[in-house]
C-alpha cells in the first residue's frame, strides 16, 4: 500500500474516516486508493464530481488488523452531498452508511462512505426476478417526509439541476418500457 494520494487530502484529515468505516479506534492505518472508471457493478460513473476507492487496511487499538472499502467523492462546486447524506439516513433510507464530509482546500466539499455493490439499477425495473424489490426500494425513498431546515435548504437551482437528471431518467426509463423492456 502507497503513501495516501487522495485529492491532495492529509493522513491525519483522513484517519477520522478511515477509524469510522474500520468501527474501531486505530494505532496505524495504510491505504490503497484507486481511481475509478464506472461504479461497481455498472457502466455508470455518476455526476458532480471525482470518485475514488479507498481500501483501508488497519490495525486496531487491540492489535486486530481491520480492512474496509470506502467511496470518496470529491464534488464539483455546488454539488455538496453531505446534507442529502443525513437527511436520508435519519429517515432509515437504502443508501450506503455516511462516514462524515471533508472541505478540501479549494472550497469542493469530499464525501466519505461505505463502498457498495450496487443493489439495484434500472435495469433491475425489466428484471422480473428484482422488479418488485426496485419498486420497494423507490416506494421507500418516495414516502420520505423531509424536515423542513433540509426542504428550505434545496434552491430553485439545486432542485432544477437534480430535476434535469430526474427527467433524463425518467425519459429513458419510459423509452425502455414502450420498448417492451
Amino acid at each position: 500500500m502507497d503513501d495516501l494520494d487522495l485529492f491532495g487530502f492529509t493522513r491525519e484529515s483522513v484517519a477520522p474516516f478511515a477509524e469510522r468505516a474500520i468501527g474501531a479506534p486505530l494505532r496505524t492505518f495504510a491505504s490503497e486508493v484507486r481511481g475509478i472508471d464506472a461504479l461497481p457493478g455498472t457502466d455508470e460513473y455518476g455526476v458532480c464530481g471525482e470518485k475514488r476507492i479507498v481500501t483501508f487496511t488497519a490495525v486496531d487499538v487491540d492489535g486486530r488488523e481491520r480492512r474496509a472499502e470506502v467511496f470518496v467523492k470529491l464534488a464539483n462546486k455546488g454539488c455538496e452531498e453531505s446534507a442529502h447524506f443525513v437527511e436520508l439516513s435519519r429517515h432509515g433510507a437504502p443508501i450506503p452508511r455516511y462516514y462524515g464530509a471533508l472541505a478540501h482546500p479549494d472550497g469542493r466539499e469530499a464525501v466519505f462512505s461505505e463502498l457498495l455493490d450496487p443493489l439495484l439499477t434500472w435495469n433491475d425495473w425489466n428484471d422480473p426476478d428484482t422488479h418488485d424489490e426496485f419498486v420497494s426500494a423507490i416506494a421507500r425513498l418516495n414516502a420520505i417526509t423531509l424536515s423542513d431546515g433540509y426542504r428550505r435548504s434545496l434552491t430553485r437551482d439545486h432542485v432544477r439541476r437534480d430535476m434535469n437528471a430526474a427527467v433524463e431518467i425518467v425519459s429513458e426509463a419510459w423509452r425502455l418500457a414502450v420498448d417492451g423492456r
